[in-house]
């Protein structure tokens, strides 16, 4: 069976998850790049909905060139999954 383009199916699946675990009282780390405000206000939405309080931790590489030599040494583990390239990420 080939695989699917699943597009933003798989966020709307891990807003509902959270959402039934929160709801049950459960304790929800999401772990996910949320580079666009429309991901990062549903995640915040999920939280207020459910009267939760949401942290938000952002990780940063503050060393230039290790980021740089990051980037480049990365392989990607998803079949066909296209990984930035150095500009892409500067240019963010």
């Amino acid at each position: 069976m080939g695989e699917a383009d699943i597009g933003s199916s798989g966020c709307f699946a891990a807003y509902a998850v959270a959402t039934d675990n929160l709801f049950m009282g459960l304790r929800v780390v999401a772990d996910s790049v949320s580079l666009l405000n429309i991901t990062r206000n549903a995640w915040e939405n999920v939280t207020t909905e459910e009267r939760v309080e949401l942290v938000e931790i952002e990780v940063v590489c503050t060393n230039r060139a290790d980021h740089h030599r990051r980037i480049g040494s990365r392989t990607a583990d998803i079949s066909d999954h296209a990984l930035p390239d150095w500009k892409s990420v500067i240019e963010r």
